[in-house]
C-alpha cells in the first residue's frame, strides 16, 4: 500500500527494512507452525531485502 501510494519507493531504506522484519515474522511464524519451507524462502527473501539496504548504502557513499 505504502508503494503503491507513493509514501516510499523500492529503493528507500524503509522499504527495504519493512520487508527484512516482514519476512523475520514469516520465518519464527512458518517455523512455529513447522512450515519449514516457507520459513526457508523467508530466509531468502530477507536475504534479497539486505542486499537492497547493501546497494543503497553503497550508492549513498559514492554520491
Amino acid at each position: 500500500m505504502l508503494l503503491n501510494t507513493g509514501h516510499v519507493t523500492s529503493k528507500s531504506k524503509i522499504y527495504q527494512w519493512l520487508n527484512v522484519l516482514s519476512g523475520a515474522g514469516f520465518v519464527i511464524n512458518s517455523g512455529w507452525n513447522g512450515a519449514y519451507p516457507s520459513a526457508a524462502i523467508n530466509v531468502v527473501w530477507m536475504g534479497i531485502a539486505l542486499y537492497g539496504l547493501s546497494k543503497i548504502a553503497q550508492n549513498r557513499a559514492h554520491d
